[in-house]
């Protein structure tokens, strides 16, 4: 499984697909950085497993999915002139499913099925109002953001509300980032704002 896979040729996509390889694609980190753009489409032309992953805020300044997923098919369509280059069912799928199936786990989670663990988001287009939902899957992949996030749900129980962590597990899991992040900044001499 290759992280990015933005600095290849042809050939190296070839032999990769080739000897059964996946790569996990994270366009917002590649145009925050300036790395390039992965050539999704060959990729998965050759059949390779291809999902869209995140990296942490210093890459992507806000891990935002909706946004992520926007800019991978916005990038694509644009550096192709192809306004079909990706379609908004494609890049959901590639952001869940597509994930699941690089990591080898899509018998567990990347889609709701019996006998998966039940993950899942609840995105109210509502809620602000982004207008006529026409297209479900278009609305959600063009219109929704983290501002119509109103639960994530995990293994089947609630995780998340509105944008706050439900459980006392979470709170924990927040201050513990915070302090370990706060004593690397002091080690190296960091003033974390």
């Amino acid at each position: 499984m290759f992280g990015h896979f933005i600095q290849t040729t042809d050939d190296i996509i070839v032999e990769a697909a080739a000897h059964g390889c996946g790569m996990v694609w994270q366009p917002t980190s590649n145009g925050r950085l300036a790395s390039g753009i992965a050539d999704i489409p060959r990729c998965r032309e050759l059949g390779m497993r291809v999902g869209m992953g995140l990296d942490d805020q210093s890459c992507t300044d806000l891990s935002d999915p909706f946004q992520n997923m926007r800019i991978g098919m916005y990038l694509l369509r644009a550096s192709r002139r192809d306004p079909e280059a990706l379609g908004v069912r494609e890049v959901l799928e590639l952001h869940t499913l597509g994930s699941a199936r690089v990591l080898g786990i899509d018998g567990d989670v990347g889609s709701l099925e019996v006998g998966k663990y039940a993950d899942f988001l609840v995105v109210d287009p509502r809620r602000p109002d982004t207008g006529p939902v026409w297209d479900p899957w278009a609305s959600y992949v063009l219109a929704c953001g983290l501002r119509n996030l109103t639960q994530v749900w995990v293994g089947g129980r609630l995780v998340s509300r509105d944008g706050a962590v439900v459980g006392e597990l979470g709170a924990m899991a927040s201050q513990e980032i915070h302090d370990r992040l706060g004593t690397i900044a002091r080690s190296l001499s960091l003033n974390p704002a």
